[in-house]
């Protein structure tokens, strides 16, 4: 309750910005809206995703694997400075 208050990071608009990012890409590969290593889109099939036939060993349910984590992670982490330079702009 004390970070809440004292005006740090913990609720500032950036630790929300990246936690929402962050969480709708995630989001988004997990329940095959997005790419993964599973699922993959080809400029020729007009970029529908598709089974790959993956032969990566995952104990997720739905084949999520460290790597999709690590790209669903940084493009939420990009889509948070894309908010964040625009609530910057909007500010001025």
């Amino acid at each position: 309750s004390e970070h809440l208050n004292s005006g740090g990071f913990i609720g500032s608009r950036e630790n929300i910005a990246v936690c929402t990012g962050t969480f709708i890409m995630l989001f988004a590969v997990r329940n095959g809206w997005a790419p993964s290593t599973s699922k993959n889109a080809k400029l020729e099939k007009g970029l529908n995703l598709e089974d790959s036939g993956s032969d990566m060993l995952s104990g997720d349910p739905l084949g999520m694997t460290f790597v999709d984590v690590l790209a669903a992670g940084s493009m939420g982490h990009i889509i948070a400075a894309g908010m964040l330079l625009g609530l910057n702009n909007m500010a001025q």
